[in-house]
């Protein structure tokens, strides 16, 4: 089990050979941040996977519950991941569409658009015990992110950038459904 701070999780990060780097806290930033590099996407731009931390008092929701619980100390880790593109204006309404159908079929569900920014993020955020973060679940979560990245990054920067719409999508999407189901049968 690993403590749930950010010296802690660069550490085992960096053991598996993550380039890792703590973000102090600023005017800009109220919290220090861990900043780690992950392969490029398909276009080799850099993608940064950022790790936030915050305290959590949840004694007065164990009290309330009537539980007692010998964990006093909880950390909420939050992972970003900022997608290196911007989105045309008018692709919005699609690109909202195909967020809320990838994230529906997701067992970690997190792909944010934001309209303000022009962007899209990756988000993923859970609570654990402050001295009781496994491992395994970290490393899992760092790999699933890294997977999503690698499957859903080309898909939503062509309907952010207006090259296919998401009814092309659509079809692309049916076409290997089939191709796949076709597959099967004959493997029987």
């Amino acid at each position: 089990m690993l403590n749930a701070n950010l010296d802690t999780i660069k550490t085992f990060l960096e053991a598996l050979d993550y380039t890792s780097v703590i973000i102090p806290k600023s005017n800009d930033i109220p919290k220090d941040q861990l900043l780690i590099k992950l392969d490029p996407d398909f276009k080799s731009r850099e993608r940064f996977l950022l790790i936030r931390t915050a305290s959590q008092d949840l004694c007065a929701n164990d009290a309330l519950l009537g539980i007692q619980s010998p964990v006093q100390k909880y950390q909420e880790l939050q992972f970003i991941v900022t997608l290196p593109f911007y989105i045309l204006d008018g692709q919005i309404p699609d690109l909202a569409r195909l967020i809320l159908l990838i994230n529906k079929g997701m067992e970690i569900p997190g792909f944010e658009l934001s309209e303000v920014d022009k962007m899209i993020f990756y988000r993923h955020a859970f609570v654990v015990s402050e001295d009781h973060l496994d491992e395994r679940i970290l490393l899992s979560l760092v790999g699933m992110i890294e997977v999503l990245l690698e499957t859903f990054s080309e898909m939503l920067e062509s309907v952010a950038i207006g090259t296919k719409s998401l009814q092309q999508i659509v079809e692309e999407a049916k076409k290997m459904i089939e191709i796949k189901n076709n597959q099967k049968l004959h493997i029987k």
